[in-house]
């Protein structure tokens, strides 16, 4: 304790701190109760029949307030309250989401620093105050011990609040509250804090859910910024969806959760300061628990000196996930030689500058590593590289490895300081549609700002257009919407209750009267209550049921072992993710989980449509504890209403409900490579024991030739050639349905058409999803106004699942004619993208499985609840390749280097080159 000297000098310091924490306390609790008051005063918009169901809440709604006020004003009343609850703990926030961004209702972390003067040690839970889409308060916790004296920083997760207008988001109060706790119970309220994204040490962002966010950890955008392109105050109209970046300081600034990374379409790590091995325990845990579920970690390797120890071991934990044997490094490469992979142009300020760069031996790839980018080199006519002596031709400078549903890639250029050198001045380093295109599995041209504005001054910069939101939230609430079951329930009691009253009341009397038996009213009253008791009970289990029930709307996916893998650290994952309704037919509150109790690693969160992000609740605030760690479980108030919410699932399917597709006998792929266009093959039989028939089925293959790089049409202009192209060419075909124990053949599925294409695929999404959705659309309608079909549905929900592989506006239009264009935005589904399959050799299913019972267990208040709805299935079959390498070498450009007498004579293969559609 505080010795008496030690408390007559803080005397003053006291009692400015009692009257400032009474103001806090005051402050927050005025706060709190002006929310509940707007809650009750929004009760007379509700409709008559919402209002009947929580008439009763309103009356408990109002003695909570009044026993609040009272608390209130005994707390102004008496400082020496406010002081023991508020002078010995300080809260600062010092990040809000992932690099200071959060996505509008996404899952986000904030650092907190609780600071103390304490005596003794002593354990606190550290809570944050969220408001969910049920108007409920939602405590998002985590416990710790603060040790006396010592400052000490803590992460807290969840949801980031929606706001009506996304100017707004960034200002949305909650509040962060620190608790004593003694024997696992509250005791007392040792700070509270008001915050928003604005009030963080480094002021947080709030981003629209249409929009990425790229994380780097170091200040330099590494040419990134080109996906953000602002162009005259307007975004740039080359892209579907814009990117924001997220910037890590430090290692220090990555989240200890998984769900803290879940907003980062990808994170590239490329400080030179940033040393892995300074990752917590936790940290590292988050990092490869977030790749396995689909995210993406970009390493670009420093020129000087390895943090990552490459071909070490035990130096960080994760070094396992690394390849075996370290890259071999170069020294003194000119930046020249490797400017074509980076850039269409070929300017740089500093022409005699050098760099270190490192290569990798495929021979040596281990850990399912596989090569991934290649300097350009000539080709023979067979398509095979002929590198040039002593040259960097067909080196391999990039790998990657799919761990789980997501991906790590190895770059051995150092990012960091190309993009410091300024080497162009009109262009950050690495250009997105050059270099980055490929690695982050996105289609569309980069031009700055200053191409754009050449285009539009040639008009050839196309404007307006049409846009789509490709159903919105609308297209998953139609789906999981249980609301019609609590609506009829209100309606029947409300039903019930009018005859009731017309029975009781003057109909009743006059019954009576007109028998002349007035006296018996009493026992007729006392009958008639009974009667209506028993019907109102049997009305309520009729219409409502008597069962919590379970709509769900979710995407399974499973990425089978590669064929020929025997290891058993070869994993083979499958996930869902997805949004569910939740019906009780209860006031009460009830226990849901989804997944399994052991299975801490599923997130379940409260979900509220982005299409109209209106939180109405209901008068009576309840409030819902989430500690930190747990997982798929959620205690949630039950009003006889539906609850909507979203899930992530990692884990395994019970054999009972059925199996998913597997390889009947081997699928191999051949290339005719003599044949114009390439003649590719794919044969093999697959199937399947699924519990109902798949529906509406598309089968896509991912060949392993890929496009042409990106290049300019001529030196002197900003137009690019192929543009918008996908990573890879490949073919699509669609069956009506697939049933279990049905064999499927992929060659007869593939037959060839006798009129072949360069890039089937390609086209075939094109005109899917680009050209049909366009002649749907209208500039007055963003599909939220007109009812949409079921078919259009069916074509959204493939649309989300390969999102980033559609194609890009058509902002560039011919001199004499205005191009016809369509921007799609996503609005949720993100995690449901499967584009990063594309920029490799594969096989995708993708079909629709319907009221098939949920694969994943879902229990209320530990029992099997009755859930139904539709599963969208995409089984995706990785394919060797090979010529692996050969096929990721690209053609040298017309200006790349300059001839050599090593250099192979042009054949009639290498005068093609330049063609837009010649695979490399």
């Amino acid at each position: 304790m505080r010795n008496t000297a030690s408390d007559a000098q803080n005397a003053t310091t006291s009692t400015t701190a009692t009257s400032a924490a009474s103001m806090r306390l005051a402050s927050t609790l005025a706060t709190h109760e002006l929310s509940r008051m707007q809650g009750v005063c929004e009760f007379s918009r509700l409709s008559p029949t919402v209002r009947a169901g929580i008439l009763p809440q309103l009356m408990l709604g109002a003695l909570s307030f009044s026993l609040r006020t009272l608390v209130l004003l005994l707390a102004l009343a008496s400082p020496s309250i406010a002081e023991a609850q508020f002078s010995d703990v300080e809260l600062k926030l010092l990040r809000y989401g992932a690099g200071n961004v959060a996505r509008v209702g996404d899952p986000v972390g904030l650092l907190v620093e609780v600071k103390n003067s304490l005596d003794e040690p002593t354990e606190v839970e550290l809570v944050w105050e969220t408001r969910n889409a049920d108007g409920d308060i939602e405590e998002q916790s985590r416990n710790f011990v603060l040790n006396p004296g010592q400052p000490i920083e803590r992460w807290v997760y969840g949801t980031t609040p929606i706001a009506r207008n996304i100017s707004d988001a960034s200002s949305v109060i909650t509040t962060l509250r620190v608790f004593s706790l003694k024997g696992g119970r509250r005791e007392t309220e040792l700070a509270s804090l008001p915050i928003s994204a604005e009030s963080a040490e480094t002021p947080g962002l709030a981003i629209s859910t249409s929009v990425d966010l790229l994380g780097v950890l170091g200040p330099q955008t590494l040419g990134l910024n080109a996906y953000a392109t602002n162009y005259d105050g307007r975004n740039s109209p080359a892209h579907n969806s814009l990117a924001v970046i997220a910037r890590f300081g430090a290692v220090d600034d990555l989240p200890d959760r998984w769900y803290g990374f879940a907003a980062l379409d990808a994170l590239v790590w490329c400080d030179p300061s940033a040393a892995p091995a300074r990752l917590s325990t936790d940290q590292s845990e988050a990092l490869i628990d977030w790749i396995e579920r689909g995210g993406h970690l970009i390493i670009a390797l420093n020129a000087n000196g390895d943090p990552w120890d490459l071909g070490g071991a035990g130096r960080h934990a994760l070094q396992p996930l690394l390849p075996s044997v370290a890259p071999t490094r170069i020294e003194a490469v000119r930046v020249d030689a490797i400017l074509p992979v980076l850039s269409l142009s070929t300017r740089n300020n500093a022409p005699n500058a050098t760099t270190r760069i490192a290569v990798f031996d495929p021979a040596t790839l281990d850990r399912q590593w596989r090569p991934l980018l290649a300097f350009p080199s000539k080709k023979a006519a067979s398509g095979f590289a002929v590198p040039r002596e002593g040259s960097l031709d067909a080196q391999v400078y990039g790998v990657e490895r799919v761990y789980g549903f997501g991906t790590i890639t190895l770059i051995g250029l150092d990012l960091y300081e190309l993009s410091a050198r300024r080497l162009q001045s009109d262009t950050s380093l690495p250009q997105g549609d050059v270099f980055w295109n490929r690695i982050l599995a996105r289609r569309g041209d980069t031009p700055n700002a200053g191409e754009l504005k050449e285009l539009e001054e040639a008009k050839r910069l196309s404007k307006g257009g049409v846009s789509s939101d490709l159903g919105g939230g609308g297209l998953i609430a139609n789906r999981i919407g249980l609301i019609g079951a609590a609506a009829m329930g209100v309606l029947a009691a409300a039903g019930t209750f009018s005859v009731y009253w017309l029975l009781a009341g003057p109909l009743g009397f006059a019954i009576l009267k007109s028998l002349r038996h007035e006296r018996a009213a009493w026992v007729y009253s006392a009958l008639l209550s009974l009667l209506f008791a028993i019907g109102i009970w049997l009305v309520g289990s009729t219409v409502s049921g008597s069962a919590p029930r379970v709509k769900y709307l979710m995407f399974l996916d499973a990425a089978a072992r590669p064929q020929g893998e025997t290891s058993l650290l070869q994993r083979q994952p499958v996930r869902a993710s997805g949004w569910l309704s939740m019906h009780v037919p209860a006031y009460a509150s009830s226990a849901l989980q989804v997944g399994t109790k052991e299975d801490g690693r599923t997130l379940l969160r409260s979900w509220l449509n982005p299409s109209d992000p209106t939180i109405e609740g209901f008068p009576s605030q309840a409030r819902v504890a989430r500690p930190i760690d747990a997982g798929g479980s959620m205690d949630l108030v039950s009003r006889a209403a539906s609850t909507d919410l979203s899930f992530r699932w990692l884990g395994g399917i019970d054999a009972s409900w059925g199996a998913l597709p597997s390889v009947a006998s081997e699928v191999r792929v051949d290339i005719d490579r003599t044949k114009s266009p390439l003649d590719v093959r794919i044969v093999g039989t697959l199937v399947h024991e699924l519990p109902q028939p798949l529906r509406n089925v598309m089968l896509i293959h991912i060949w392993p030739l890929r496009s042409a790089p990106v290049r300019l049409r001529d030196p002197n202009s900003s137009i690019r050639t192929p543009s918008g192209a996908m990573p890879n060419f490949g073919s699509s075909v669609t069956l009506t349905e697939w049933r279990a124990h049905e064999p499927l053949d992929l060659a007869k599925a593939f037959a060839p058409s006798p009129d072949r294409e360069e890039n089937p695929l390609e086209k075939q999404f094109d005109f899917r999803y680009y050209d049909s959705v366009r002649n749907l659309a209208s500039p007055f309608s963003n599909f939220g106004v007109l009812k949409i079909t079921t078919a259009e549905e069916e074509r959204f929900l493939q649309m989300l699942s390969f999102f980033s592989m559609l194609e890009p506006p058509k902002y560039m239009h011919a001199p004499d004619a205005e191009a016809k264009m369509l921007t799609v935005e996503r609005l949720l589904a993100r995690d449901a993208d499967l584009s990063k399959w594309f920029t490799r050799p594969c096989l995708i299913v993708y079909g629709l499985l319907e009221d098939s019972g949920s694969p994943i267990p879902i229990t209320v208040d530990g029992d099997a609840v009755d859930s139904s709805g539709q599963i969208v299935l995409r089984w995706i079959l990785p394919l060797p390749s090979s010529t692996d390498t050969q096929d990721i070498v690209p053609r040298l450009r017309a200006d790349q280097a300059s001839e050599s007498p090593s250099d192979v004579e042009p054949t009639e293969a290498d005068a093609v080159q330049q063609e837009d559609t010649e695979p490399q």
